[in-house]
């Protein structure tokens, strides 16, 4: 019932059997028709077409001593549609490096779970009421790529 449910526009009174999939999906119209898949209303993160909870992703990565935060969420990719990104805050005496996280990563999560990139940052942004701004982190993250030349590691 939550995800399927009377098709937008259909008049209230004009009984109709017609629904619509309500997916989560946040997508924009051109000006020709075609949509364009823009991000999600839930935290689930699609890619390759598979459904995958960030939240087991920050469990595993949260787990290892001296990771102070993390946040796992989607950035587009051409191919995959979405590809995971995992950004952390951690404890400098540790001596963590993107190889480290990513070989736990390899032993802790299945294939598709696997973040496409690692970030180590000083802290994570914050929105006003003091979640982790996703939105800002992308932003931040797309302005490295470019400045990069494009590529993701």
């Amino acid at each position: 019932a939550e995800r399927y449910r009377p098709a937008p526009g259909a008049l209230k009174e004009v009984p109709t059997t017609e629904l619509a999939v309500w997916s989560g999906d946040i997508v924009r119209l051109d000006e020709d028709g075609f949509l364009y898949f823009v991000g999600r209303n839930d935290d689930m993160i699609k890619c390759g077409g598979v459904r995958i909870s960030p939240t087991e992703i920050e469990e595993v990565l949260g787990a290892m001593e001296g990771v102070r935060e993390v946040t796992a969420f989607a950035m587009p990719d051409e191919e995959l549609g979405s590809r995971i990104i995992a950004a952390l805050v951690v404890e400098k005496e540790y001596g963590f490096s993107e190889a480290r996280l990513f070989a736990h990563c390899r032993r802790e999560l299945p294939s598709f779970m696997l973040p496409g990139r690692i970030v180590l940052v000083d802290e994570l942004p914050r929105s006003p009421n003091g979640k982790v701004d996703q939105a800002a982190l992308r932003a931040r993250l797309a302005e490295d790529e470019a400045k990069a030349g494009g590529g993701a590691p």
